[in-house]
Order: C-alpha cells, then sequence, then structure tokens
C-alpha cells in the first residue's frame, strides 16, 4: 500500500527565533515603554518629551526590533565551528 504524502499547508512560514531573538525582543518592549512614558510626561514642552522620547523611541523601532527579528540563532556557534573546522558529527 503507497503512503500518502502530504504538502505542507502552512500559510506563514515558521519563525526561527532563539532565547536571545526573544531577548531583545523584549528588550525593544522595555524601551518603547520607556519611551512612550517619557512622552507622556507634562508639560507639552518638556525636554524630555521633545527630544528624548522621540530619540529613545527611534532606537527602539529601528536598532532594536531589527536586530531581534534578523539575528539567526545560533550565528555565534556556527561561526565558532566554521572557523575551528569541528562539527557535531565530529564530537
Amino acid at each position: 500500500m503507497k503512503r500518502k504524502t502530504y504538502k505542507d499547508t502552512r500559510f506563514l512560514p515558521r519563525i526561527d527565533m532563539g532565547w536571545r531573538n526573544i531577548l531583545l525582543f523584549l528588550i525593544g518592549l522595555i524601551i518603547l515603554v520607556v519611551g512612550f512614558y517619557l512622552s507622556s510626561i507634562a508639560p507639552w514642552d518638556n525636554p524630555l518629551s521633545r527630544t528624548v522620547a522621540p530619540l529613545v523611541l527611534l532606537f527602539g523601532y529601528l536598532i532594536i526590533f531589527p536586530i531581534a527579528i534578523f539575528l539567526r540563532p545560533g550565528s555565534e556557534r556556527r561561526e565558532q565551528q566554521q572557523k575551528t573546522g569541528s562539527t557535531a558529527k565530529d564530537k
């Protein structure tokens, strides 16, 4: 009897996130919360809410989140193995 093969019917690709990615994502969320808090401090012309808060938010949105998304999990381990020439099969 033949085995039926099924296509992978997932709509979204598998997201490969390691603990570093999740940690960076959580740090980004904390930075955004701090930025929004700084922007909510009264009065409206407060230097923190006019200059520092937008810079903190930009740092979170443009630096931390892209790093958290695009950093490959385990990339340091792979780079180290490529430098030494060893693999998991060798051990």
